[in-house]
């Protein structure tokens, strides 16, 4: 895609990278919470599905309003293609099937920041846990159901929405790990 081998290299990425470059410091983060913070187990769960469900949220946002907008002129359309564009073209490319870890930490570090900032480490850390766990989840549902044979009736169902996404109606189906927003905002195509 890029001349540059920089820059193409930070539009690929095979799809256990995420894993390994996430894990550790989710790691990282668990162990200065727990031997840093008076843990209330129930609010740290509460929390941290707070967070997945905020990551919910951002994933049908992202993929609806970000991904899949409208541009005019030369400069927005190069940028939609990089950022989305290029996937529905080549949605077999194995290499471009999930986010990078350098897109997802511009994309995440103010989400971190911010949450780090307004809410402090003991509300923040849980939430950011549900949050990346959720992207986690989003990667890897992301490159199973575009790779994988989906024995499991609920990424079968996944699968189904998402090339129906791709190969017949972009403007539904946004939710790639859930379709709990599809649900919420009437963007589910209907079961045939």
């Amino acid at each position: 895609m890029f001349q540059n081998d920089t820059l193409e290299s930070l539009t690929k990425c095979p799809w256990y990278i995420p894993l390994l470059f996430w894990i550790p410091i989710i790691v990282a983060c668990l162990s200065f919470y727990f031997t840093t913070q008076t843990v209330n187990p129930l609010l740290f769960i509460e929390l941290a599905l707070a967070g997945h469900i905020f990551w919910l949220l951002f994933e049908y946002s992202l993929h609806r309003f970000i991904f899949h907008m409208k541009t005019t002129g030369y400069i927005m359309n190069i940028v939609h293609f990089l950022i989305h564009g290029h996937h529905h073209i080549t949605p077999l490319d194995a290499d471009r099937a999930v986010f990078p870890p350098v897109p997802a930490l511009i994309v995440g570090g103010p989400i971190w920041a911010l949450l780090h900032k307004a809410l402090g480490v003991r509300i923040a850390y849980p939430i950011l846990l549900g949050f990346v766990t959720g992207y986690l989840v989003y990667d890897m549902t992301h490159f199973y159901i575009h790779f994988g044979d989906c024995d499991n009736s609920f990424l079968k169902n996944q699968k189904s929405r998402h090339i129906h996404h791709h190969y017949l109606q972009p403007n539904i189906n946004f939710g790639i790990s859930n379709p709990l927003f599809d649900v919420v905002f009437r963007t589910l195509a209907p079961k045939k």
